[in-house]
Protein backbone atom coordinates (compact mmCIF):
# COMPACT_ATOMS: atom_id res chain seq x y z
CA UNK A 1 0.00 0.00 0.00
CA UNK A 2 1.29 3.79 -0.93
CA UNK A 3 1.20 6.01 2.02
CA UNK A 4 0.68 8.33 -0.74
CA UNK A 5 -2.31 7.94 -1.23
CA UNK A 6 -5.45 9.67 0.13
CA UNK A 7 -8.01 8.65 2.39
CA UNK A 8 -10.47 9.08 -0.28
CA UNK A 9 -8.37 7.23 -2.81
CA UNK A 10 -8.06 4.39 -0.37
CA UNK A 11 -11.53 4.18 0.95
CA UNK A 12 -12.63 4.15 -3.31
CA UNK A 13 -10.31 0.89 -3.39
CA UNK A 14 -11.47 -0.97 -0.34
CA UNK A 15 -15.00 -0.69 -1.32
CA UNK A 16 -13.94 -1.70 -4.75
CA UNK A 17 -12.26 -4.19 -3.87
CA UNK A 18 -14.89 -4.89 -1.25
CA UNK A 19 -17.50 -5.37 -3.80
CA UNK A 20 -15.41 -7.72 -5.85
CA UNK A 21 -15.24 -9.75 -2.92
CA UNK A 22 -18.88 -10.12 -2.21
CA UNK A 23 -19.48 -10.84 -5.61
CA UNK A 24 -17.09 -13.56 -5.61
CA UNK A 25 -18.88 -15.13 -2.08
CA UNK A 26 -22.19 -14.92 -4.08
CA UNK A 27 -20.57 -16.72 -6.96
CA UNK A 28 -19.55 -19.32 -5.04
CA UNK A 29 -22.27 -19.51 -2.65
CA UNK A 30 -20.51 -18.18 0.29
CA UNK A 31 -23.09 -16.04 1.27
CA UNK A 32 -25.66 -16.68 4.00
CA UNK A 33 -29.44 -14.78 2.84
CA UNK A 34 -32.24 -14.84 4.70
CA UNK A 35 -35.17 -17.09 2.03
CA UNK A 36 -38.55 -15.28 1.86
CA UNK A 37 -41.58 -18.02 2.31
CA UNK A 38 -42.21 -20.20 -1.12
CA UNK A 39 -38.34 -18.78 -2.78
CA UNK A 40 -36.76 -21.54 -3.63
CA UNK A 41 -32.95 -22.24 -2.80
CA UNK A 42 -29.79 -21.33 -5.56
CA UNK A 43 -27.24 -23.88 -6.25
CA UNK A 44 -23.73 -21.96 -6.59
CA UNK A 45 -23.10 -20.25 -9.76
CA UNK A 46 -19.62 -22.30 -9.40
CA UNK A 47 -18.08 -24.84 -7.21
CA UNK A 48 -15.70 -23.60 -4.60
CA UNK A 49 -12.68 -25.21 -5.56
CA UNK A 50 -9.00 -25.10 -3.49
CA UNK A 51 -8.04 -22.86 -6.15
CA UNK A 52 -11.06 -20.57 -5.84
CA UNK A 53 -10.68 -20.42 -1.85
CA UNK A 54 -7.60 -19.24 -2.38
CA UNK A 55 -8.47 -16.37 -4.36
CA UNK A 56 -11.19 -15.61 -2.15
CA UNK A 57 -8.99 -15.52 0.56
CA UNK A 58 -6.62 -13.33 -0.78
CA UNK A 59 -8.66 -11.46 -2.05
CA UNK A 60 -10.23 -11.22 1.82
CA UNK A 61 -6.19 -9.91 3.05
CA UNK A 62 -6.41 -7.53 0.11
CA UNK A 63 -9.64 -5.93 1.39
CA UNK A 64 -8.57 -6.00 5.05
CA UNK A 65 -5.31 -4.39 4.07
CA UNK A 66 -6.76 -1.55 2.13
CA UNK A 67 -9.46 -1.28 5.39
CA UNK A 68 -6.51 -0.66 7.56
CA UNK A 69 -4.73 1.62 5.48
CA UNK A 70 -7.72 3.78 4.59
CA UNK A 71 -8.20 3.87 8.79
CA UNK A 72 -3.98 5.30 9.17
CA UNK A 73 -4.38 7.86 6.59
CA UNK A 74 -7.81 9.23 8.84
CA UNK A 75 -5.85 8.75 11.60
CA UNK A 76 -3.27 10.69 10.37
CA UNK A 77 -5.12 13.19 8.73
CA UNK A 78 -6.86 13.75 12.07
CA UNK A 79 -3.53 14.15 13.93
CA UNK A 80 -2.12 16.73 11.47
CA UNK A 81 -4.94 18.88 11.94
CA UNK A 82 -4.40 18.97 15.97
Amino acid sequence: MSQEKSAQELHAEWENANAELGELREQYGIVARTLRPGERIQRPQRTATPKARKEIQALERKVNELRKAYERAIGEAQEGHQ
